[in-house]
């Protein structure tokens, strides 16, 4: 975990923010973006851990985090606090639940899926397929 956080600052000048517009809940959020996240999992990428009243793997709702660009280092330092404190309420974070979401992006955007890089991207759109699949013991 220290490693990660060691390597994102030692990089801190080579991120660049990503313009997104992202439409979840009839709600429009727009701005400049160092991170997004779609998931539904109590870990994110080693990195960000959610609490547990907050995923439930079962109720068909995604959890988002979308983490704005530090434009100095009193907004990273609250990025930092946020993530290591699992508390998400500074303006340097929107988080919210949805079970559908739409990206739009300006440019062509490097995502991953589950972890895996897959092409760039201009728009996407993720919903929940909620009990899609059914898993037997």
């Amino acid at each position: 975990h220290f490693a990660y956080i060691l390597e994102g600052v030692k990089d801190l000048s080579k991120i660049k923010p990503i313009q997104a517009t992202v439409i979840a809940n009839g709600k429009v959020y727009t701005g400049n973006y160092v991170f997004g996240s779609v998931s539904n999992t109590k870990s994110v990428a080693g990195l960000v851990k959610l609490k547990d009243d907050v995923v439930d793997l079962n109720d068909g709702m995604f959890e988002v985090l979308l983490v704005k660009y530090p434009e100095d280092i009193v907004d990273f330092s609250e990025i930092l606090t946020g993530v290591s404190q699992t508390d998400f309420s500074s303006d340097m974070f929107d988080f919210f639940r949805c079970s559908e979401i739409s990206f739009r992006f300006e440019e062509a955007t490097p995502w991953t899926l589950d972890g895996e890089k897959a092409n760039p991207i201009k728009n996407a759109d993720i919903k929940v397929l909620n009990h899609a699949v059914k898993l037997y013991k």
